[in-house]
């Protein structure tokens, strides 16, 4: 794991889902891939941006405490995510290969949620992510 994550990192900030409703009844789709068919398909209503422009770069930082969201100066934050508010984490690579996170905050079990999106610059950065972030829940769920 490298250590991108503990500084600020260039990502491109796709939009918000809110309020979806995610269903798991018995036979329904993994959560994981009912989150990524309401990101397409949001994508594909012009909801959420498909192919970001460099208007829609920020910058992310994932630390012990969650994860921030800064405009591309870095001096503005836009989103701040506690870690004990992420609730689930998809990474998948969309249609066009580009690797893409998507951060669902609230409650684990919540059937209404909102869904931040995100578009990594590589799939080495979405990786890290991930893996930092799980590392902090370890650590956060072991002290």
């Amino acid at each position: 794991m490298s250590d991108n994550t503990s500084r600020d990192v260039p990502m491109y900030s796709l939009g918000k889902l809110e309020k979806i409703s995610l269903q798991q009844q018995n036979g329904d789709r993994d959560k994981d891939i009912q989150l990524i068919d309401r990101v397409e398909e949001a994508q594909l209503n012009n909801k959420l941006v498909i192919n970001p422009k460099q208007s829609d770069l920020i910058n992310f930082k994932v630390s012990i405490n969650g994860i921030v969201v800064k405009d591309r100066s870095g001096e503005v934050v836009i989103h701040r995510f506690p870690l004990h508010a992420i609730a689930q984490i998809v990474y998948y690579n969309d249609p066009n290969d580009k690797s893409n996170l998507v951060f669902k905050v609230g409650s684990h079990d919540q059937l209404i949620c909102d869904c931040y999106v995100f578009q990594c610059i590589d799939d080495v950065t979405a990786v890290d992510v991930c893996e930092k972030l799980k590392l902090y829940f370890d650590i956060s769920l072991n002290s």
